[in-house]
């Protein structure tokens, strides 16, 4: 791995396909649809009855706080598995592009597979939560360790569906991003600042993690070799 700047990469390849964008696209909308959902769900259960003001403010911050806890929780635990198989055929279609044979993954063995990778890096996943939620604290720094909390998370997402196409292990997965962890933070740089120039169209920010997952395809292949995981 030497490339930090694959997320660009993986845009470039993105938006020079455009017949594979409409799958990633209603996926991508329909996980932040239910992102909202719970957020809202959540700040309406929540949601105080009419009080002095300052107990009134005070409650109503705590049920937003949380409401966008549990969907910040969602999104590190349930949105990766939920794109997952939307996600896979991107990455396989950049092997496929570059003349490698890819197998179709048996189903039940790569939710198996997947869901231990993401119980393995719980611990990152919710540091990484918690950064996010001491960044709403700061001011104009929020947005800035917002992107790269969830770019950090997405990264290792993306480059999970791309070994996972190539047929590697949970094992040898999480044995990759140990290795690789500081690597992946200079890539999450990067993938923060994609996130946010991406943000001023909702179209672009939906093609952010499809953009991700072709780029680690790409940087996969170009960094391992083409037999790499055969």
């Amino acid at each position: 791995m030497q490339s930090s700047f694959w997320p660009l990469h993986g845009l470039r390849w993105l938006l020079n396909h455009p017949r594979l964008w409409w799958r990633p696209l209603v996926a991508h909308a329909a996980a932040l649809a239910m992102l909202l959902a719970t957020a809202i769900t959540i700040a309406w259960l929540l949601w105080p009855a009419p009080q002095a003001w300052y107990w009134y403010t005070l409650k109503v911050g705590g049920a937003l706080g949380l409401s966008m806890v549990a969907a910040l929780t969602a999104w590190a635990l349930m949105v990766p598995l939920l794109l997952a198989p939307v996600l896979d055929s991107l990455a396989i279609a950049v092997l496929r592009e570059r003349g490698i044979a890819v197998r179709e993954l048996p189903l039940v063995p790569a939710i198996a597979d997947s869901l231990r990778v993401v119980w393995h890096t719980l611990p990152m996943r919710f540091g990484l939560l918690v950064l996010s939620l001491v960044g709403a604290f700061l001011g104009p720094f929020a947005p800035l360790l917002g992107a790269f909390a969830l770019s950090r998370m997405a990264v290792v997402d993306a480059y999970d569906i791309a070994l996972a196409v190539r047929g590697w292990s949970s094992d040898r997965r999480l044995a990759f991003y140990a290795a690789h962890g500081g690597h992946l933070h200079r890539c999450a740089l990067v993938a923060g600042g994609l996130q946010l120039a991406l943000a001023f169209t909702l179209i672009g920010w939906l093609l952010w993690l499809p953009a991700l997952v072709c780029g680690a395809a790409l940087q996969h292949l170009e960094s391992d070799g083409k037999n790499a995981g055969d």
